[in-house]
């Protein structure tokens, strides 16, 4: 799971420079240099960050206060994937025609 961030991620000024690639053509994966880790996703066109949640330092009430707002991406998924629940399922172009950030909270 990943949640939008509202803005850049932000990093500990002791942080290495982190790494990133491209991964499709309109993302690029941002990872730790050292080990490797995956930071966020960013649509390059756009100030849309998307950052694994298990990577915040959340306590368990905030931890249980997340709520699945969508899947994304759903054309990528395997057959053998599928959540259950009341939310979006967007396609990948769906996701990037969405043209400002928190769209999917909204």
């Amino acid at each position: 799971m990943y949640l939008e961030a509202s803005g850049h991620p932000l990093m500990s000024p002791e942080s290495i420079e982190p790494s990133h690639f491209p991964s499709s053509t309109r993302g690029e994966r941002f990872f730790c240099s050292g080990c490797g880790c995956p930071l966020w996703f960013t649509l390059t066109d756009s100030d849309r960050y998307f950052i694994p949640w298990t990577l915040l330092e959340l306590n368990e009430v905030d931890r249980r206060r997340l709520i699945l707002a969508a899947e994304i991406y759903t054309e990528t998924q395997p057959a053998f994937w599928r959540l259950t629940g009341q939310y979006a399922r967007l396609s990948g172009k769906e996701v990037e025609e969405m043209d400002y950030p928190c769209h999917l909270a909204h």
